[in-house]
């Protein structure tokens, strides 16, 4: 035992003494990779800073909250944990187009803070539930994710002018173009379940604006009264309860104001579809015009619901001829793609990957990176030319490449030139302005928006010859979307008239240095010439669609102080007030909360027999933890039957230390009886694993391949002993997806008393096909080592029978089935939430069969109804089938498939499901066959 526990925690002490800091100010711990000191104490100063106002606003003090800064490469992210107090901020800051962060990890950072200061409120009856049961208990977890999403953005809004997503121009110029074409959001198109622009990012984009106005028409002091109310209430059923009692009205009665609100100032609003001639119909979100003078070239993600829990995503880059209207799709590269630019033929655009050794926990150690690549529009042929931590790019006139690389650890860029055909760098320049945008004129100077921290993006122009800057514009708001026009010309959009969803495109005669503005729509992005007319990205109720107007320009009134808005309250600081300093704490410190379970809820659970006898009382605990970089996690169930005098553990322990190697034990011990109800000890199993990425990549093709091992031990005297060798493998092509997976489970007289071997397999196909999906399912039995005539049990193989026997050592079952949308519901009740989306139908063939003979088969329909339930939070696929088999008998079955990683009354993986994750379940997809 003692050796057990000490290879348990190796690997919590080897993770303390190598890769992690740990730091303590007055109301925050702090966690960070060696070299990242500076980034970290920046963002924990600035909380720090803002803490006692956000606490003022909630109501609540979260007290000592803990932060970890991590390095996830180019994904822009963070979140917040209130059950473990504890926030996650990821180092790199959004990119060019992104018109609401001045200063990344003080935005990140008080906004996660906010979800910990917002959420964790609890009350009366509900406080000594979490005193009993845990911190989990959170009943203002518990409101609809735009009132949690909606405190956060309003104070990451509230610190500096023009920064915060209330201030980017996009939130209020989307709600503003849906009111004036009468298509304002419903309150269940708010939660962004509901597979329509914006779909996630609507709880942001609709929660946001409604906290703004909730505050600006009800005052402050209320938010911290909704959430000591709801905070003391059982959740759900009684936040109306809690709205009307803090701001004076239900949720209906308050959305209602707010839409008439928005009403009023839609009147003076201008949306493209009005002022301008739409050339794309599609929607969704389009980005990167770029155009070779005849076609515009850009990347279309649109989002498609083809089955019941079930989105696709399609990323394309196109080709449009504006004079027909021609849509041609030249890559469909299956992964994001960002810049795009276009020169003598050939496309360069950069695209999404993944790669091993980052400093994190959140994404096991994996970080994003850009890869630069080019596509020859006449032959086809792509090429890699540098992969990296790519901002920005543009071809000089030499056929050589400008990149803006991030700098690591730390804020600001590298410039480095390429060679034309790709190859080892020259960097140009290192320093603390962020580039985000490159474009470069014929004769070789190049203009660039970019910013310094705590500023917003401004226009510069840079020599790569003589290595020289020279800042052409200084604003408190921003100019982005670049494009040089056939003078040389600098056209941009900018938003100088205040964040109020205003952003127009200027050009900037780059000679003479004067401002002109083009006659476009209220909200305007991405321009660019092609001939007289002015094109570029417009709003519209599905998202985002190319529009284009007649060049009319007029002089550019450019204020360098920006309008603030109405009922917003601005305070000047660049630099962060709080002066308590840092303390070094142990190393082992983030793992003391390994003590201290998120969920420790006990029970009683009685059973009875037809007779209505007790057969059996349960009295347990189920607990459930894990520290605070999330390297370890844990959950238990211990119970003791007080009928029976017999006790059963079920527990499982995974560890990330070594990520992206998994480590893996699983432990349980139950009463074993026989037949005659006599009790015959106890069964034990027994299971140390470990899993590994050998292959990781998005885009067309493979891109997983997983390994891994284990060691399972089972029997009342641990005599079973397995070697357990699994591997999966997953393909994704744009439009239908293919997972693989083996589980070899061999006993050998090695480290056993018998000699047994097991093969299991199932490869699962996922085609979308006429607006709906076809799945083919095929899984597979061996028996490899076949040593005595055996009969075999396969319980519930496929639909239509409760089991098959045989006595072939070699099984399979295989399935044909497709889905499709049968009717549109959409409907529900507000409180208590209930939600009916779509209902889809589902028709299928399945067949089991061993190397000798068919030995089933059935076709049948399932009705499968989409319910979303307290504001989108829990989405359940439940499915009413019904099937005839071989023998004519027709049987019923029933099953709950949800949105979240478990099933009800499902064996195993959906197909679906499994195509896109194959790596098999020990305990639901790669169950041994009894054999007897």
């Amino acid at each position: 035992m003692r050796r057990l526990m000490f290879f348990l925690f190796l690997p919590m002490v080897l993770s303390a003494f190598t890769r992690w800091q740990v730091l303590e100010s007055e109301n925050f711990r702090l966690i960070y990779p060696q070299g990242y000191e500076e980034t970290a104490c920046h963002a924990v100063a600035w909380i720090e800073t803002e803490r006692e106002n956000i606490n003022n606003l909630t109501g609540w003090n979260p007290g000592k909250v803990w932060v970890v800064i991590e390095d996830v490469g180019m994904w822009v992210n963070g979140f917040a944990n209130p059950v473990g107090n504890e926030v996650h901020l990821f180092t790199t800051p959004p990119f060019g187009y992104d018109l609401s962060t001045r200063d990344w990890m003080r935005t990140v950072g008080v906004h996660e803070y906010t979800h910990i200061s917002s959420i964790q409120p609890v009350y009366g009856f509900p406080r000594f539930l979490k005193f009993l049961l845990g911190p989990w208990v959170l009943p203002n977890a518990l409101v609809p994710g735009w009132m949690i999403e909606g405190v956060t953005v309003y104070y990451e809004s509230q610190v500096e002018p023009y920064e915060g997503r209330l201030e980017g121009g996009f939130f209020d110029a989307n709600l503003l173009t849906r009111t004036s074409q009468g298509m304002f959001p419903k309150r269940w198109e708010m939660d962004g379940s509901i597979t329509q622009f914006p779909l996630g990012n609507s709880i942001y984009a609709y929660g946001g604006p409604f906290f703004e106005w909730l505050v600006d028409e009800k005052g402050a002091e209320t938010v911290a009264e909704f959430y000591r109310v709801n905070g003391a209430s059982i959740p759900f059923f009684f936040i109306d309860g809690a709205a009307h009692k803090s701001f004076g009205d239900r949720f209906p009665t308050l959305l209602a104001d707010w839409k008439a609100d928005y009403a009023k100032r839609a009147v003076s609003w201008v949306p493209a579809d009005s002022a301008a001639r739409r050339l794309t119909d599609k929607g969704w979100y389009v980005s990167g015009l770029t155009t070779d003078r005849e076609r515009i070239f850009y990347t279309r993600t649109t989002i498609a619901k083809r089955a019941a829990l079930n989105t696709s995503w399609y990323i394309d880059v196109v080709a449009l001829d504006p004079s027909t209207g021609e849509e041609e799709v030249i890559l469909r590269p299956n992964t994001s793609v960002h810049s795009l630019r276009i020169h003598d033929g050939i496309l360069y655009y950069t695209t999404s990957t993944f790669s091993r050794g980052f400093a994190n926990t959140a994404n096991n150690a994996f970080g994003e990176l850009f890869e630069l690549r080019s596509y020859d529009l006449a032959t086809g042929r792509s090429k890699k030319l540098y992969t990296g931590r790519i901002r920005a790019f543009d071809r000089l006139p030499d056929g050589s490449f400008l990149l803006s690389i991030d700098r690591t650890p730390g804020f600001g860029s590298a410039l480095l030139r390429i060679p034309p055909r790709g190859g080892e760098p020259e960097k140009l320049w290192e320093g603390d302005t962020l580039v985000g945008e490159i474009v470069i004129r014929e004769d070789g100077s190049a203009f660039f928006s970019a910013r310094e921290q705590g500023e917003n993006w401004d226009l510069w122009r840079y020599s790569a010859d003589n290595k020289s800057w020279e800042q052409l514009t200084r604003t408190d708001y921003s100019e982005f979307s670049l494009w040089l026009d056939q003078k040389g010309n600098l056209l941009y959009a900018a938003n100088p008239k205040g964040p109020k969803g205003l952003v127009g495109v200027y050009v900037l005669d780059t000679e003479t240095m004067t401002h002109q503005v083009f006659d476009a729509p209220s909200y305007a992005l991405n321009p660019v010439l092609i001939g007289e007319e002015l094109v570029f990205l417009g709003l519209n109720p599905e998202g985002y669609d190319i529009y284009s107007v007649p060049v009319q320009l007029w002089l550019a009134d450019m204020p360098s102080r920006p309008p603030l808005s109405q009922g917003l309250t601005f305070w000047d600081k660049k630099t962060p007030t709080y002066s308590g300093g840092f303390k070094t704490r142990s190393r082992l410190r983030p793992y003391l909360s390994l003590l201290r379970p998120w969920a420790r809820i006990p029970y009683v659970w009685p059973s009875f027999n037809d007779a209505w006898n007790l057969t059996n009382l349960d009295m347990g605990i189920f607990l459930l933890g894990a520290d605070v970089l999330g390297e370890n996690f844990y959950q238990a169930n211990v119970s003791y039957d007080a009928v029976t005098n017999t006790n059963s553990v079920d527990a499982n322990w995974s560890n990330q230390r070594f990520a992206p190697l998994s480590l893996n034990l699983d432990y349980s011990h139950n009463p074993m009886w026989d037949t005659a109800g006599q009790f015959l000890g106890y069964g034990y199993r027994i299971y140390p694993s470990f899993n590994y990425p050998i292959y990781y990549r998005p885009g067309r093709g493979l891109n997983v391949i997983r390994w891994g091992e284990g060691f399972l031990v089972t029997g009342d005297s641990l005599q079973n002993r397995f070697l357990v060798s699994n591997i999966s493998l997953s393909f994704s092509w744009p439009f239908w997806g293919l997972g693989l997976a083996a589980s070899h489970q061999w006993e050998s007289p090695i480290f056993s008393p018998d000699e047994r071997s097991w093969l299991l397999t199932r490869a699962a196909a996922v085609f979308d096909l006429a607006g709906g999906l076809l799945l083919a399912d095929v899984s597979t039995f061996a028996d490899l080592s076949a040593q005595l005539p055996a009969s075999y049990t396969h319980p519930a193989p496929i639909r239509g029978y409760a089991e098959i026997e045989t006595t072939d050592p070699v099984f399979a079952t295989t399935t044909l089935e497709y889905r499709h949308r049968l009717l549109v519901m959409r409907f529900g009740i507000w409180n208590p939430n209930i939600f009916f989306e779509d209902l889809y139908a589902h028709v299928f063939v399945d067949a089991a069969l061993d190397s000798r003979e068919l030995l089933g088969a059935s076709v049948g329909l399932e009705l499968s109804p989409e319910i979303h339930l307290f504001w989108g939070f829990l989405r359940l696929a439940p499915i009413f089938g019904v099937s005839v088999n071989i023998d004519r008998k027709i049987k019923s079955h029933f099953g709950v498939w949800t949105a979240l990683p478990i099933s009800l009354m499902n064996p195993r993986k959906d197909a679906v499901e499994f195509a896109a994750d194959p790596w098999p379940d020990s305990r639901k997809d790669v169950e041994l066959v009894e054999t007897r």
